[in-house]
């Protein structure tokens, strides 16, 4: 039987491919999972600096802007879906991140943290096409997107191609370097931090501080951990849907940076013109006495 992480190590050998994941949860949260590689157009901004390369055409544009966010919607526009009945609400499109610092274009904020990793601050991959995992009805859709910028009838060829292409790659034999077998125990990997103790402890007390004052509601004083790692980054992904499965899980490949993580709760929706989100975030009590904070 395929399963999405089968699919993936058949689709996602590119050096762009993602693989959206509902891990656990009810019908609607982890009916789907979705699985993309081989995208069309790449966007990535880093400061006002915004770079967008056409994969099937060999052209790259740079450009500077107030606001890389404008540039991606911009780009989006030209896509126009058509909805298909039997289609989940996504099925192809602009896929990837927004890093912390992409706030600064929404709200004005300082910016006194030093920059030690030079990753993009937003990396999207555009792709045609998609497989989908209908979880519930127990079928795999293939998805291609045609784009009619002039002839109909060869644009809809070009698509069932693709789709061909896809369902040749899912029949070859699953072939992977995958082991079971562990490089080391957990007590002999070293792991490193951006803080030390005393610093990450100081940065605590001061977030207290806010928070009795006033300034803030709740803060997440995050740190990041490193490890060196001697396995794909795919198959550390597959230790974490094993030992925190979520209804939102994802691994993103971009070239030489992979992202993988996995989260309770859905962050924001927009459909049809309306926003929401599902919170599902501990708060601390509220104390009336100051003593008790």
């Amino acid at each position: 039987m395929e399963t999405p992480v089968s699919a993936f190590y058949k689709i996602g050998a590119s050096d762009y491919s993602f693989l959206l994941e509902s891990v656990e949860g009810g019908e609607h949260v982890a009916r789907y999972s979705f699985l993309g590689s081989d995208p069309s157009i790449l966007l990535r901004s880093r400061g006002n600096l915004v770079r967008i390369d056409d994969l099937r055409t060999g052209e790259t544009v740079e450009l500077e802007t107030e606001d890389p966010l404008e540039v991606l919607e911009e780009l989006m526009t030209r896509y126009q879906p058509v909805e298909v009945e039997g289609l989940p609400r996504f099925h192809g499109g602009a896929v990837g991140y927004l890093n912390y610092d992409m706030v600064r274009f929404v709200e004005d904020l300082p910016d006194t943290t030093e920059d030690d990793r030079e990753l993009p601050d937003c990396f999207f991959m555009v792709t045609d096409t998609l497989l989908v995992f209908d979880h519930v009805n127990h079928q795999i859709k293939v998805v291609a997107n045609a784009h009619i910028n002039g002839d109909v009838d060869q644009a809809y060829e070009h698509a069932l191609d693709q789709i061909d292409e896809l369902i040749a790659k899912l029949k070859q034999p699953l072939l992977t370097n995958y082991t079971n077998k562990p490089t080391s125990s957990p007590s002999s990997v070293p792991v490193t931090s951006n803080f030390t103790k005393e610093d990450y402890h100081q940065v605590v007390l001061r977030a207290k501080e806010y928070i009795a004052a006033g300034d803030i509601i709740q803060v997440v004083p995050s740190q990041r951990f490193s490890v060196p790692i001697s396995v794909d980054t795919f198959d550390a992904y597959r230790a974490l849907r094993t030992v925190n499965p979520s209804p939102y899980m994802y691994y993103l490949k971009f070239d030489e940076l992979q992202i993988a993580g996995a989260s309770p709760e859905m962050m924001v929706r927009v459909e049809d013109g309306s926003c929401g989100d599902a919170p599902n975030r501990r708060h601390p009590p509220a104390w009336s006495d100051p003593g008790r904070r």
